[in-house]
């Protein structure tokens, strides 16, 4: 008997067929459409190869041969070497203490070592003022200071007496520093039958005695007091003198206090006597080669740094001596703050040492040999010196 399939049943006897073909049909059902190969699993990353070990970071460009073979690939990259330290801090030399005046010629000085210059070469450098520079050379001789700076005519003079000092370099000078002031002075001629009061055996003291020779004037005609540096501008003001040969802030000091004073001279002017101030160190420097030769380091930075940084230097020459800033600035303007020990700088040293013989000052000139070393600032000062 023939079976009859509803409409409905036949409907889905078809979409089964169909859907069988679809899939492959037949009882071989198509090999499962390959399961899409499972995506290669990401390459794990190959293990991202142990960043071989950083290159030695490539061979810093210019750094020297050893360090570009590098350690063995197989160690962690050498850290970077480090920078080399600044010679910032260098090995302790030793302490100095600089014997200073109260004037604009040691103003490079005490600006080195209120800048912290000193340090940079090892050496420990405290200023301890004196009223000029006269004692504070003194203060060397006698070992309450290791150095101090001084006109030319000072420290050849103590030399020929015997004193253990030597002079290592010529650190600045000027032609306006030294000078001269008085009232009713207008001309050398004046000079004649006054009184001039001036410290004797001082650099002002030979600037005196060159100024008489140059203008040919008749030096027993002039009466010459021996005042101390501190009391020239009173006595100028009590009639004590009629002029004085000195240095700045005396000269400026008479002209603001004193009534009809003015400045007559200047060192510089015709010649006369620039002014070359030198430093003199004891023996404890001059035996000591390493310190010698850091300490006039530190005074050449501190002469260039002071040339660059005229306000500022004056700002710490008006602090120090309580001075009025623009007088400081003028000061500190006359200066060359430049070190070096040329020919010309050692030739007048010779030519002060042939006066204090001449003016049977001494009996004999001292050997310069004996009291100047041009050895510290040969290597201190390459190309300026003789």
């Amino acid at each position: 008997m023939r079976t009859r399939h509803s409409p409905l049943v036949s409907l889905v006897i078809l979409v089964l067929a169909l859907a069988l073909a679809a899939c492959g049909g037949g009882s071989n059902p198509a090999p499962a459409a390959k399961p899409a190969e499972p995506a290669k699993p990401a390459e794990p990353a190959k293990p991202a190869e142990p960043a071989k070990p950083a290159a030695p970071a490539a061979a810093p460009a210019a750094t020297s041969a050893p360090a570009a073979q590098a350690a063995p690939q197989s160690s962690p990259a050498a850290p970077a070497k480090p920078a080399d330290k600044p010679a910032a801090v260098p090995k302790p030399l030793g302490s100095v203490v600089i014997g200073v005046g109260i004037d604009a010629a040691y103003a490079s000085l005490i600006a080195g070592v209120k800048q912290s210059i000193f340090p940079k070469y090892g050496v420990d450098a405290q200023i301890k003022v004196f009223p000029s520079g006269q004692e504070s050379l003194e203060a060397v001789l006698t070992g309450q200071a290791d150095t101090t700076g001084n006109g030319q005519y000072n420290i050849p003079l103590v030399a020929a007496k015997g004193g253990k000092i030597k002079i290592i370099a010529e650190y600045e000078r000027s032609d306006e520093q030294f000078g001269a002031v008085g009232k009713g002075i207008n001309s050398p001629k004046d000079l004649e039958g006054k009184k001039i009061g001036t410290q004797f055996n001082t650099s002002p003291d030979y600037y005196f005695r060159l100024y008489v020779q140059k203008y040919g004037l008749d030096e027993s005609k002039i009466k010459l007091e021996n005042v101390t540096f501190a009391q020239l501008v009173p006595a100028l003001a009590k009639g004590d003198i009629d002029g004085f040969f000195a240095f700045e802030p005396h000269l400026t000091r008479a002209v603001d206090t004193v009534p009809g004073a003015k400045i007559f001279h200047r060192s510089g002017q015709d010649g006369v006597m620039p002014l070359r101030v030198y430093l003199g160190v004891s023996e404890k420097v001059y035996t000591n080669k390493e310190l010698a030769v850091a300490l006039l380091k530190g005074i050449a930075e501190s002469g260039e740094w002071s040339n660059a940084n005229r306000d500022a230097v004056a700002n710490i020459l008006a602090n120090e001596y309580k001075m009025k800033p623009e007088d400081a600035k003028r000061y500190v303007g006359y200066f060359d703050y430049t070190p070096r020990f040329d020919k010309a700088a050692v030739d007048e040293l010779e030519r002060v040492t042939k006066f204090t013989v001449d003016r049977k000052i001494v009996d004999k000139a001292p050997d310069l040999a004996q009291f100047v070393d041009t050895s510290f600032a040969k290597e201190a000062l390459p190309g300026r010196t003789q």
